[in-house]
């Protein structure tokens, strides 16, 4: 019965983390020893958080145990208080050897994957070499300065420390040296980026809750990422053509042939189909082997880079259409929510947030769209230049501009 809440909040956290990366991971594409690695990472963070509860009150039982237990009377030096009637055993309560080593566990296999692991499996996957070593030879040269630094601030501890007279270093003080050092470092990072989070949360919830403000920053912010996914478009182009160079000098009989064909693996099967339809030139140069393994890491990065904005691109359009519709239902005297693209809901979540709205509040005038407070969203003009801009990826361009221009931004004379 004691191990019962334990156990239960160790499957609890294996749970949520499986299902946390099983949701934002590809777990399918990715690697074994990937998958393995960010769920342990993953896992052990949701322990320290589901655990920590119980070892705190362990700890208040053991501390009020040990000063509620006192010697009776010198005349019975062998007779002890019990203190069961002052201090209530946790129903959660285990062995004390239990948290020491689990933390012990959490602890060290966290070092290993912060320092060691985790850098080197993010270097290796972007490494342009074709063999394991060699890509492990880029990893390590990728992390020479990381590692450098962290070496270097612990040698001048450990040279601080042998010349101070008194002192000798054997091998447990050397492990607190570097405990020491990773612990500063980790704190230092959760400082800066609470100290962030204390003051951007808040203001990103305050000014979500202004839908005009939120509109208006969402244009903006799609605008950007349009100029990102142009900018991530012509360096895949760019890297098409460098490829389509180096498949006309490579034949299937060259010795480099295997390895070119590994980067043109890399590429998703839209842009392989663009590659095989461009001419080959007329008199392309062989390339060496270093220039393949510059161009298959310029491919890895200009891929990742190109799946990442269109994702944003994505998922901030979507966001746009939202809030698109938020705005023509406010005016509208139906009091159901119409979305202008139908997108199936779950169940659950059709219960638990009805498509109904409120009374209109926006009012509307001529020559912009504003708020009943008098606040300008975007002029007619604007919304011309947001809609073209993103009429090229999504027929939802036309179909906001229409909007603009006779949902929201009506005459005056409604």
């Amino acid at each position: 019965m004691a191990y019962t809440l334990f156990v239960i909040e160790i499957i609890s956290a294996f749970i949520l983390a499986a299902t946390l990366l099983y949701r934002y991971g590809d777990c399918y594409r990715n690697h074994i020893l990937v998958t393995v690695s960010v769920l342990t990472a993953w896992y052990f963070s949701f322990v320290i958080m589901f655990i920590l509860p119980l070892d705190v009150s362990s700890t208040f039982y053991r501390q009020c145990i040990d000063n509620s237990t006192t010697a009776t009377p010198e005349a019975d030096p062998g007779i002890t208080a019990t203190p069961e009637k002052q201090c209530q055993e946790p129903w959660s309560y285990v062995p004390d050897s239990v948290f020491p080593n689990l933390w012990r566990i959490v602890y060290w296999t966290s070092q290993c994957l912060t320092w060691l692991i985790m850098p080197m499996m993010q270097s290796y996957s972007k490494a342009g070499d074709f063999t394991v070593k060699g890509k492990l030879k880029s990893a390590l040269v990728d992390n020479a300065i990381y590692y450098g630094s962290y070496l270097f601030i612990c040698g001048i501890l450990l040279i601080y420390i042998a010349l101070k007279p008194g002192v000798y270093l054997d091998g447990p003080k050397i492990k607190a040296i570097a405990s020491s050092a990773s612990n500063t470092w980790g704190l230092f990072l959760l400082i800066l980026l609470l100290g962030y989070s204390l003051v951007e949360v808040p203001r990103n919830l305050w000014n979500n809750s202004k839908r005009n403000y939120t509109l208006t920053y969402t244009y903006f912010k799609i605008a950007k990422l349009s100029t990102d996914k142009c900018e991530a478009e012509e360096t895949v182009d760019e890297i098409l053509e460098s490829l389509n160079s180096v498949t006309a000098a490579v034949g299937p009989g060259h010795p480099l042939h295997q390895h070119v064909e590994t980067i043109v693996q890399k590429l998703p099967i839209q842009l392989r189909d663009k590659l095989n339809s461009r001419a080959p030139p007329e008199r392309p140069t062989p390339p060496s082997l270093k220039s393949l393994v510059n161009l298959h890491k310029k491919t890895i990065k200009a891929l990742h880079v190109l799946q990442r904005t269109e994702t944003q691109w994505a998922l901030t359009l979507e966001r746009v259409l939202h809030l698109e519709d938020v705005a023509a239902n406010a005016r509208s005297p139906d009091a159901r929510f119409a979305h202008s693209f139908h997108t199936p809901r779950p169940r659950l979540a059709r219960l638990l947030y009805p498509p109904l709205v409120g009374n209109p509040i926006l009012g509307l005038h001529a020559g912009g769209c504003r708020t009943a407070e008098g606040s300008r969203v975007m002029t007619i003009h604007e919304a011309q230049g947001y809609a073209s801009a993103r009429s090229t990826s999504s027929r939802a361009g036309q179909k906001g501009f229409e909007y603009m221009t006779q949902a929201s931004c009506g005459s005056s004379s409604h």
